[in-house]
C-alpha cells in the first residue's frame, strides 16, 4: 500500500492512520507501540491506530427527569469516556422528527496509539469515524455503523467465506459492493 502510493504520488505519505476491527489487548498493544516506533524511525511516516469494537455500544435515548423522551437524537453524536476512548452513534434519524427509521446505535473506539505529531483528539477521531460511516449513506437516513473501509472489509470477508467471490487477488469481480 505504502509502495503503491509513493509510485502513484512521487512522495511516501505522511501519515497513515489504522482502523482495527476488535480489541487489541495490553500484550498485543506492547508490541504494537514497538513496530510502530521502529517504523516511524524507518519510514518517517507518522502512524496513528484506533481499535472499534462493535459490540458493547448502548443505544442513544435522551433522558429527562428519569423518563425516556419521545424524541429520537440525531445521528453524528459522541460520548468520549477518556481522553482516548469514546462512543459513536453513526446510525439513526438524522435530525428530530417522530416516526424516521431508528434509534441511533453505534460503536465504541480507542486510540491505542496516536500520531507523534498533531495527533488526533478525542472529537476530531470521533468526527472522523463519524464521517467515514456516512460516506457509505446511500439513501437518507440508510448509513453503515461501521466506518466504510470496515463495512466494506466485513462485507467482502462474508462473500468470500460464502465462495461468492474468487480468492484471486487480481480479480475486478466482488459481488458483496
Amino acid at each position: 500500500m505504502i509502495n503503491d502510493y509513493e509510485i502513484k504520488e512521487q512522495t511516501k505519505p505522511s501519515r497513515l492512520l489504522l482502523i482495527r476491527d476488535g480489541n487489541t489487548p495490553p500484550s498485543e498493544q506492547r508490541s504494537l507501540e514497538k513496530i510502530i516506533s521502529e517504523y516511524r524511525q524507518e519510514t518517517e511516516i507518522d502512524i496513528c491506530w484506533i481499535s472499534i469494537r462493535k459490540q458493547g455500544c448502548p443505544r442513544l435515548l435522551i433522558f429527562e427527569n428519569g423518563q425516556v423522551k419521545n424524541e429520537i437524537p440525531s445521528k453524528g453524536y459522541w460520548l468520549n469516556w477518556s481522553d482516548e476512548s469514546a462512543w459513536i452513534w453513526t446510525t439513526g434519524s438524522p435530525n428530530l422528527n417522530l416516526g424516521l427509521p431508528g434509534i441511533p446505535s453505534g460503536i465504541n473506539f480507542t486510540i491505542i496509539e496516536n500520531f507523534a505529531k498533531n495527533s488526533l483528539s478525542i472529537e476530531d477521531a470521533s468526527k472522523l469515524l463519524i464521517c467515514h460511516s456516512h460516506a457509505s449513506q446511500s439513501q437518507p437516513y440508510n448509513s453503515t455503523r461501521l466506518p466504510f473501509v470496515m463495512h466494506l472489509a466485513d462485507k467482502q470477508a462474508k462473500a468470500m467465506g460464502n465462495e461468492e467471490i474468487p480468492l484471486n487477488p487480481n480479480s475486478n469481480r466482488f459481488s458483496a459492493a
